[in-house]
């Protein structure tokens, strides 16, 4: 079985947090952070700095600051901002093919988009997830 490679974020960009939840909010909420794909932060993963992140790449982004976080507490964290905060919105991505996280501060949001749910809902992305699958995991929190 292979490795699961994790992504990171240096500190110096999003400072540790206490929380999961908090930590989610800055990724979502910071503008202009590179993730890397090695611990010590010098090979960059993504260097578009303003890309929303897929889930299942912020789920890794997670995972290297709260090693015991599963997709499912990952995504009742991210319900649990958008009831409070309705800023954030599942969407389909069509650039890179995979269901990714806006963030879009002071804009009423639903939980997946209804433009993505209408035309991209059961479409499996290149990384094995579909919106459908996101919503089945919500639905039995």
């Amino acid at each position: 079985m292979k490795k699961t490679e994790l992504i990171y974020v240096k500190l110096s960009d999003i400072p540790a947090t206490k929380t999961r939840k908090g930590f989610i909010k800055k990724i979502l909420t910071s503008k202009g952070v590179l993730t890397y794909i090695d611990e010590e932060c010098t090979k960059v993963q993504c260097a578009k700095k303003s890309a929303f992140r897929s889930v299942s790449e912020l789920h890794l982004i997670v995972i290297s600051r709260f090693k015991f976080t599963s997709l499912e507490a990952l995504l009742k964290i991210l319900k649990e901002i958008i009831d409070e905060e309705e800023c954030v919105a599942l969407i389909w991505c069509t650039q890179i093919h995979k269901v990714v996280v806006k963030y879009q501060e002071n804009t009423p949001k639903e939980y997946i988009t209804q433009y993505s749910k209408s035309n991209y809902y059961d479409t499996k992305g290149v990384d094995g997830w579909s919106l459908k699958d996101y919503e089945t995991i919500i639905n039995k929190l």
